[in-house]
């Protein structure tokens, strides 16, 4: 076999794996999840998830899509904006078109639960869910 096609193979043989992997996590995300806890460190490193107090749902479709019962836009007027968006599973970020831009989660997926990160802060802000379906 010559040297060009075992590359052409190699890299469609990664290709293949990468696919599939991120078909495995889309469909780990897929269906609703609940909030459970919330992280708001004050800074020093010290702050610990506290069990939530807000009913929050977020709900992955299979088109790559979000929704919330909550508005995921910071510091927006409208309560409407930010309830819908987009995830990449790639990027590991969820999209929400909101007034100022876009606001973009990163998210981590350990020991199944959701753990999502919020922009703009400067101490570790998140938020913790447990899939419910």
């Amino acid at each position: 076999m010559n040297t060009r096609r075992l590359k052409y193979l190699s890299v469609v043989s990664a290709l293949m794996v990468f696919c599939a992997c991120s078909n495995d996590r889309n469909s780990e995300l897929e269906g609703r999840w609940k909030l459970i806890a919330v992280l708001a460190d004050p800074g020093d490193g010290s702050g610990t998830f506290q069990p939530a107090t807000q009913e929050k749902f977020l709900e992955f479709g299979g088109a790559n899509t979000v929704v919330s019962n909550e508005s995921h836009c910071l510091f927006s007027n409208d309560p409407e904006k930010g309830k819908e968006g987009t995830y990449s599973v790639s990027e590991s970020r969820l999209y929400f078109d909101c007034e100022s831009g876009e606001e973009s989660y990163g998210f981590t997926l350990i020991n199944g639960e959701l753990i999502l990160n919020f922009p703009r802060c400067i101490e570790p802000c998140q938020e913790k869910y447990e899939k419910v379906n």
